[in-house]
């Protein structure tokens, strides 16, 4: 468009609002032609229930990640993941302090 050429898209969008405008189902309230209108304003009614449910569920997610993170194999270890050696595993047998 700076060339003095307009885009095909911005072509076929302009008849496809045209042909709409003609056949009556254009909706001037739709959000999706108010993209970048900073005065228009959508507001989603179920917007407060869908964050408290994505907030839900990453706390779910991050709580039971730690839980599980707690969790011993057995009770000789107190560690589940990998690098754990304990001195069992290396033979390392406990020195008593000398006199």
């Amino acid at each position: 468009m700076m060339r003095d050429q307009v885009p095909h898209w911005a072509r076929h969008y302009a008849r496809r609002i045209i042909g709409l405008d003609a056949d009556g189902a254009l909706d001037d309230r739709d959000a999706a032609y108010h993209r970048y209108d900073p005065q228009f304003r959508a507001v989603d009614p179920d917007g407060v229930r869908k964050f408290c449910a994505a907030a839900a569920l990453i706390l779910v997610f991050l709580g039971g990640g730690l839980w599980f993170s707690q969790l011993p194999l057995d009770r000789k270890t107190s560690q589940m993941f990998p690098p754990y050696v304990s001195d069992r595993d290396i033979g390392v047998t406990k020195r008593t302090p000398g006199p």
